[in-house]
């Protein structure tokens, strides 16, 4: 028998499928991550570390981010949940902070 997964490794299951979510919704939208950042008014390698899970956006963030790509918060986490079921364990854990600023 498996032992349970820890909520840390469901959060990051479930980080990186927003991640890939989001890479979908950019590129369906045909931004590349430095045009979304630029539009996002953050570093350009923040939206490829939130793809990547590496980093995780705050509540603000999601909702600028759908405005950006036009879908709702609903639409935004469209199979998030289904997606990081199938995921398998996480290589890199997350390391939190704010976004850096473009110079």
């Amino acid at each position: 028998m498996e032992a349970p997964e820890t909520c840390v490794v469901q959060h990051h299951r479930i980080l990186a499928a927003l991640g890939e979510r989001i890479r979908v919704l950019r590129n369906r939208k045909g931004l590349s991550q430095e045009t979304l950042a630029f539009e996002l008014d953050v570093h350009r390698t923040y939206v490829g570390l939130i793809e990547q899970a590496r980093r995780y956006p705050s509540m603000q963030m999601l909702i600028r981010l759908s405005e950006k790509l036009d879908v709702t918060l609903a639409e935004l986490f469209l199979g998030v949940e289904d997606r990081a079921k199938t995921l398998s364990k996480p290589g890199r854990p997350l390391k939190p902070g704010p976004p850096g600023r473009r110079p």
